[in-house]
């Protein structure tokens, strides 16, 4: 019973540290996600800085 409870516990934490995946429609909001979220986010944008997100 005592090794189920530990797994358990084991189990969650491992959970619990996996990284939140984002989305950011520009780059500037992308800056904003990593300057607030930092290492805790998988960051992924849509358009480039070049880009204008109005014709992607």
């Amino acid at each position: 019973m005592k090794f189920v409870v530990v797994a358990m516990i084991l189990g969650f934490s491992a959970w619990a540290e996996a990284k939140l995946n984002v989305v950011a429609t520009t780059a500037d909001v992308g800056a904003l996600v990593e300057a607030v979220a930092g290492n805790k986010v998988q960051l992924d944008t849509i358009a480039k800085g070049t880009q204008d997100p109005h014709y992607i």
